[in-house]
């Protein structure tokens, strides 16, 4: 571990409800936070995470994936130390869980997942998408196909020094920095019952290895590794 690391979590806290052909299946605790501190934890990473509102969320299992419905919004707390931290994660269920103007002074580099704030009214989404290509500390920006197709359109001239990283299913990763694209093949594919955590898991194991001062090429490998190895242990 490199020194003088310390990580912050802005991360949402879940109890989810899993259906399956509207049958309730199990209740349990969820959310990004619990899925990133979970693979943080694993790998020894030193981390906070930020209090808040806990969020409950109804999720729907179907053949091609899962939707979800918030039943009670998330909230997360901001603490007023911020910059004692060298790095952050940001990954929340519902755009308004967190006041992004709170981050303008903050120093350390921010790794972020755009899913949640592409829930909300339209008007809410484009300003926070808004906001957050607008924030220095943001380096990473993490989505699927769809939610980074979103966000490069709202802001498609305001991303010098923002590195995306777009998840393409299990065909790819593209990685896109200072309009150069690099692909990503996911070699290894698994079918489990869910891909709930998945995606808060990569982004855990993504700034872990960044902390450690690992290429970007040998942290997108080394997280769909990380990645295979949790989806697997869902079978």
């Amino acid at each position: 571990m490199a020194n003088n690391i310390s990580t912050i979590l802005l991360a949402s806290k879940a109890i989810d409800k899993i259906y399956k052909d509207n049958i309730l299946l199990e209740t349990v605790k969820a959310g990004p936070a619990y899925y990133l501190s979970k693979q943080l934890n694993k790998m020894r990473h030193p981390h906070t995470r930020a209090k808040g509102a806990v969020a409950k969320v109804n999720i729907y299992l179907k053949k091609h994936g899962e939707t979800g419905e918030v039943v009670q919004p998330d909230n997360i707390d901001i603490p007023s130390n911020m910059n004692n931290y060298t790095h952050c994660i940001i990954s929340t269920i519902s755009s308004n869980a967190l006041n992004l103007k709170r981050l303008d002074n903050f120093s350390g580099v921010t790794f972020v997942d755009i899913q949640g704030f592409l829930r909300g009214t339209k008007k809410n989404v484009n300003q926070k998408l808004i906001k957050l290509a607008s924030l220095d500390c943001i380096k990473y920006i993490k989505g699927n196909k769809k939610e980074v197709s979103k966000f490069l359109k709202i802001n498609s001239n305001n991303l010098k020094n923002k590195i995306i990283i777009e998840t393409q299913g299990r065909q790819s990763i593209k990685v896109t920095r200072n309009n150069t694209e690099t692909f990503f093949k996911i070699k290894n594919t698994v079918n489990p019952p869910n891909t709930i955590g998945a995606g808060d898991t990569f982004l855990a194991s993504f700034t872990h290895y960044i902390t450690q001062q690992y290429s970007t090429s040998a942290t997108i490998k080394n997280s769909i590794k990380d990645t295979h190895k949790f989806l697997v242990s869902k079978l």
